[in-house]
């Protein structure tokens, strides 16, 4: 991967389960995206339409505890 042309999009997250809906049940492969965190990814992606040359690189933050 070449860091180079990438660009990082952040996620902080107390606990990896605020990603996702909190009654979805299904396995982890299988969950859905909150809608607020699916649309901030998507806003971003879209914005690196632009430049086809660019890596789109998901980092996630989870609090210590």
């Amino acid at each position: 991967m070449n860091i180079e042309n990438s660009y990082i999009i952040p996620i902080k997250v107390d606990s990896y389960k605020d990603l996702f809906y909190e009654f979805d049940f299904s396995s982890i492969e299988n969950r859905d995206l909150r809608d607020d965190i699916d649309s901030f990814i998507s806003n971003k992606v879209l914005d690196l339409n632009q430049n086809k040359n660019t890596t789109a690189i998901l980092e996630i933050y989870l609090s210590y505890n």
